[in-house]
């Protein structure tokens, strides 16, 4: 079967500042309390992909260039620290 996604970042150290970031935001679990759940299940999910506990999963755009994955997967490396 075809992978879900294109690449697989691990974010199982940084995972807890994106919670809580999340946590932040008015529209965040204010508003949508079951969003950290769906959030972490998502995770988990990149992360069987990735043989890691949880991962951030991405796919490839040809319609607006890849180096936004690029980009972001320097974001998710300075959130999580060095490896």
């Amino acid at each position: 079967s075809e992978a879900q996604w294109d690449r697989v970042l691990d974010v199982t150290r940084g995972y807890g500042r994106a919670v809580e970031a999340l946590r932040c935001h008015r529209s965040g679990l204010a508003v949508t309390p079951m969003l950290a759940y769906q959030m972490k299940l998502a995770h988990q999910l990149a992360g069987c992909q990735a043989a890691v506990e949880l991962a951030e999963g991405f796919r490839l755009s040809h319609e607006f260039g890849q180096d936004w994955c690029g980009r972001r997967a320097v974001l998710y490396r300075l959130l999580a620290g060095p490896a």
